[in-house]
């Protein structure tokens, strides 16, 4: 006998036993499909109404599927890939070809072992976000809730800085299209375009209608066709930038890079910072493997196809970094700027495949953009009926109410803007979420996740590599910080 969960209901991976009494402690029954199978070798005998329906009606796979593997790939890759690709030409300036590529695939093999340290963790303890896999840490309550608020400052902040340096580079890419359609002048410079109050209006509009409604998505399946758009976005965007270094003939008189670092230590860490919030996307990962679904063939179990959709999100990620990275520093050496599309400008109206990056970019970021607020508003909202369970109506799953979930995102979607009209350049702000709440999310806390619910902190060989990941991350998180704080006073 096996339990199928309802489509689109939480903890698809939890048995049957188990589902049911939490239902019942709740007062009302479960919501479920019962699908009896007989053992044929115990029994021999197949029961005919679910073989007759399975032979009757097969069931098409779609290609993007709610839940499936293609869909969910297609969701983590465009919580990784966004606005960060545009700065890794600027990490391999700051550090050199080998150095940069060491980083990214050090940083890409720290990501994908990390997501898997979440999924064990989730399996374990049948959690379904960052905050009730870090109560379940400690058996003392008090230490647990502490370690919750922890986990929710450190995944709002995350999300809060990724999103205000997204709409940094929408506002500078819608100027940039709206001045060619309006036939203004181009901006000549980052600062001069970040600074233009047209800037600031283009990206009040763009926020309003179009981020803010694709913000008020419930699940991030409802996402998925905009996040294949994007992801098809970025590799446009890296197709332009190959195209444009061995065609275009841009290559300025200093385009040669040295292999090793010119900028010194700084550079390193600078370049670390930038390609960790590169790869970081663990705050989506419990809500894209709580609405992965099991295979129909019961070939691989969920487990084994949240493992692929990781390899296949970091792999992608990685190739997208590495052909923007070495194309972009290969046209542009050490004139390139910590946003790459910053050195086409110029180009825009004079070529088209420019102009279509620049397009593609921005789609880009509308399609990541709403990744980026889910997991901040739903830390927002499990915040808020942990602190005040009795002022807020929650619907029978736990959630907060609509009015509430609007409110949120109205807020969280209000205040990233204002910080975006505020802040410095986007690479500054991507190399302090980087340095700070990145290596905390990303690095430190499923680390200890891991080393708390999994090994039980048994000396293993997989407890000690969990020490090793958690304390690279302790020590980047230090030196990273103090050296985005150096930057941002120059």
């Amino acid at each position: 006998m096996w339990w199928s969960p309802v489509e689109g209901t939480e903890g698809g991976n939890r048995g049957f036993v188990d589902r049911v009494e939490e239902h019942l402690e709740k007062g009302r029954l479960p919501d479920i499909h019962m699908v009896i199978e007989d053992d044929a070798q115990s029994t021999g005998v197949q029961p005919e109404a679910a073989s007759a329906s399975a032979a009757v009606v097969p069931r098409r796979k779609k290609f993007m599927e709610a839940g499936g593997i293609r869909s969910s790939v297609f969701n983590l890759t465009t919580a990784t890939l966004g606005a960060g690709a545009l700065s890794l030409p600027y990490a391999f300036r700051n550090s050199g070809y080998l150095v940069a590529s060491l980083c990214l695939l050090i940083c890409g093999f720290l990501s994908d072992t990390t997501i898997g340290y979440i999924q064990d963790c989730m399996d374990v303890s049948r959690c379904q976000t960052f905050e009730k896999l870090a109560f379940s840490c400690s058996s003392n309550p008090a230490r647990g809730r502490r370690l919750a608020l922890l986990a929710i400052l450190s995944v709002i902040t995350f999300c809060f800085g990724t999103a205000v340096g997204y709409l940094i580079t929408l506002g500078q890419i819608g100027y940039t299209i709206g001045c060619a359609l309006l036939s203004f002048p181009l901006p000549a410079t980052a600062e001069g375009a970040q600074s233009s109050s047209g800037t600031n209006l283009m990206l009040c509009i763009l926020v309003l209608v179009i981020l803010y409604p694709l913000c008020l998505a419930e699940k991030v399946n409802e996402l998925r066709i905009p996040s294949l758009v994007g992801v098809m976005s970025v590799f446009l965007l890296v197709f332009v930038i190959i195209f444009e270094a061995f065609v275009g003939g841009h290559q300025t008189e200093d385009s040669t890079l040295p292999l090793l670092p010119s900028c010194g230590w700084h550079g390193v860490v600078r370049t670390m910072s930038l390609v960790t919030f590169a790869f970081a996307c663990q705050p989506n990962v419990p809500a894209i493997y709580a609405e992965l679904k099991e295979s129909e063939t019961k070939r691989r179990c969920r487990a084994s196809r949240m493992r692929s959709v990781a390899f296949w999100a970091v792999l992608i990620c990685l190739t997208v970094y590495f052909g923007v990275g070495f194309a972009g520093v290969y046209t542009w050496g050490f004139e390139t700027r910590d946003n790459i599309l910053y050195n086409y400008n110029s180009l825009f109206k004079g070529s088209f495949d420019v102009t279509l990056a620049f397009i593609g970019m921005a789609i880009a970021i509308v399609a990541a953009y709403p990744l980026c607020i889910f997991p901040a508003r739903f830390g927002l909202e499990s915040a808020l009926l942990v602190l005040y369970p009795s002022r807020f109506d929650s619907d029978d799953g736990g959630r907060a109410s609509r009015a509430v979930v609007t409110l949120l995102t109205a807020m969280t979607v209000l205040l990233s803007l204002g910080c975006a009209i505020l802040a410095p350049s986007m690479a500054q702000v991507f190399e302090l979420v980087g340095s700070t709440s990145g290596a905390l999310t990303c690095y430190i806390l499923p680390s200890y996740f891991y080393i708390c619910l999994v090994t039980g902190n048994r000396m293993t060989l997989k407890c000690l590599k969990a020490w090793s990941v958690m304390l690279i991350g302790i020590v980047f998180a230090f030196i990273g910080t103090s050296v985005a704080i150096q930057d941002m006073r120059k």
